[in-house]
């Protein structure tokens, strides 16, 4: 056997005991699953999909080991905090931009969960390790197949910096519309002073510039979080209020965890985005 096909077999079975150890539901049988499919632009679907889809080389799964070592013990642990403080137990509450969901598990309050993603393979891998207990949306945070005032709260996890300044206040806004009076929204945004932005910024470089990889390891992070009052400025634009702020030690420095509330003036409002793909209902594929 020559030397590299022997290293090949090896990162293979590491690969598995890895992922058997930290993501064991990788390995579990999925139910099929259906969800509304709200409007959306067809290029950033499929871009999505490529991430969720597409091999990975092997530094991008050394960095997705990583990042599932620190949702499952670190993000999970500070959203289980926030949730139980600031959620009534037995809430609707959406998941906005759900991803894999590793990090909602085991989530607390009994909460009645709604997972939205625009990518019918990561909704795939949300059902596998929830075990088909929530509720699953395919459609885009820029519309939302939700009625006017219908969940309590919602929190997401490290989706706002993917979109420019304008997307964001499209998205908080319909949030506020589908928020019932007075709820509650958990999120999770990283900023640009943020330990785990400067880290990746050295690893892209190594990489990249260095040994000529191109390699990306996570989609483009446009709008970075430059300080509190940038965070209670894009907040207050869209009528919400900035009810808690953290950044600190509890997640080494990596996410300002921000609480907002909806003001009383705020008025339900539908903004559709520019470019739209139409279906009211679409199964999830299951290849």
């Amino acid at each position: 056997m020559r030397l590299n096909d022997a290293f090949d077999s090896l990162f293979r079975l590491w690969k598995v005991f890895t992922t058997a150890t930290f993501n064991p539901s990788r390995y579990r049988v999925h139910r099929p699953a259906y969800a509304s499919n709200g409007a959306s632009n067809i290029s950033d679907v499929e871009a999505w999909d490529e991430y969720w889809l597409k091999p990975k080389s092997p530094a991008a799964h050394i960095y997705g080991r990583i990042a599932s070592f620190y949702r499952n013990y670190l993000i999970k642990r500070n959203l289980n905090c926030l949730v139980r403080e600031h959620f009534a137990p037995g809430s609707s509450v959406l998941h906005a931009g759900c991803g894999g969901g590793e990090v909602d598990t085991d989530i607390p309050g009994g909460l009645s969960v709604i997972a939205l993603d625009l990518s019918a393979p990561a909704l795939r891998i949300y059902d596998r390790i929830h075990n088909g207990s929530s509720r699953l949306v395919r459609g885009t945070v820029f519309a939302l197949p939700l009625a006017d005032e219908s969940v309590n709260g919602i929190y997401n996890l490290g989706v706002m910096e993917h979109f420019t300044e304008e997307e964001v206040h499209q998205i908080l806004t319909e949030f506020g519309r589908v928020l019932k009076p007075d709820g509650r929204m958990i999120v999770f945004w990283p900023p640009q002073f943020g330990l785990s932005v400067r880290a990746l910024k050295v690893v892209h470089f190594i990489l990249n510039n260095l040994l000529r990889r191109n390699v990306r390891l996570h989609p483009d992070e446009i709008t970075l979080l430059k300080s509190k009052s940038h965070a209670e400025a894009m907040l207050g634009k869209a009528r919400f209020g900035l009810e808690d702020y953290y950044f600190g030690f509890r997640d080494f420095f990596t996410y300002c965890m921000l609480v907002a509330v909806k003001t009383p003036t705020a008025t339900p409002q539908r903004l559709e985005p520019v470019e739209a793909m139409s279906a009211s209902k679409a199964e999830i594929p299951s290849d």
